[in-house]
């Protein structure tokens, strides 16, 4: 694995080699860059997000995925030696079919599966060229909605049973309450809404539907239900 180390010795290389002092560099804002610009401050470093998918999170999930089908290939084929060009040509072309073949909902752009379907891409196991579906987008995209949907459909989700509007009482979650403390104060009035999830509230304050509910009133028939206190029981003692 590369190191920050790694990255002065390959500036170190290219001044011994072609005699060319680098001025300026551009790269993502990955740990052993960051470390790198710190070691060699005569260097003006430019960090950016890596120019891919429009969401670099699910680009890493894919790089991870590819490691790890590597590593399996490794590991179940023996590979103790250093591989030849043709095994390593071998697995990667293999794990990149097995990460290629898996759905990506909303990916765009320079996705794992945009680079090999867009571009001519030849079987791993026969070499023979993918046949050009016409409306092979069309394929993907509708085998992405059915794979959300039944993942979705796997998934417990929580529905709101009441509707908050502006005069509403709500009570508000205490995000650190100290010991004997209530989890919730208030009540607290909604004074705007500014969204289907965020609410002001009479005192000013900006909160998350997520961190406030109404409070509830009792039923009028529910007070049959609290204790007098005021009221006693007789107990009938037996007299001797």
């Amino acid at each position: 694995m590369a190191t920050s180390v790694d990255v002065v010795d390959l500036l170190n290389h290219i001044y011994d080699t072609y005699n060319v002092v680098t001025k300026n560099i551009r790269s993502d804002n990955s740990t052993i860059f960051t470390k790198a610009a710190t070691m060699v401050p005569s260097i003006t470093w430019d960090f950016t997000p890596t120019y891919s998918s429009s969401s670099n999170g699910k680009l890493e999930r894919r790089h991870r995925e590819l490691a790890r089908h590597l590593r399996l290939s490794f590991l179940r084929d023996n590979v103790t030696d250093s591989p030849t060009l043709s095994t390593w040509t071998t697995y990667v072309t293999i794990a990149a079919s097995r990460v290629n073949t898996l759905a990506i909902s909303d990916a765009s752009g320079l996705s794992p599966r945009d680079l090999i379907y867009d571009f001519p891409a030849t079987n791993p196991l026969t070499n023979e060229p993918y046949l050009d579906i016409e409306n092979k987008h069309l394929l993907w995209r509708s085998h992405c909605e059915r794979s959300a949907s039944r993942s979705s459909s796997a998934t417990p989700t929580a529905t709101t049973k009441y509707h908050l509007t502006e005069g509403s009482q709500v009570l508000l979650r205490q995000q650190h309450p100290h010991k004997h403390e209530p989890r919730w104060e208030g009540p607290f009035e909604i004074a705007k809404i500014l969204g289907d999830n965020r609410f002001v509230l009479n005192t000013g304050q900006h909160v998350h539907s997520k961190n406030i509910k109404l409070l509830i009133d009792l039923p009028d028939d529910a007070s049959s239900d609290i204790i007098n206190p005021d009221s006693h029981v007789v107990l009938d003692q037996d007299t001797d």
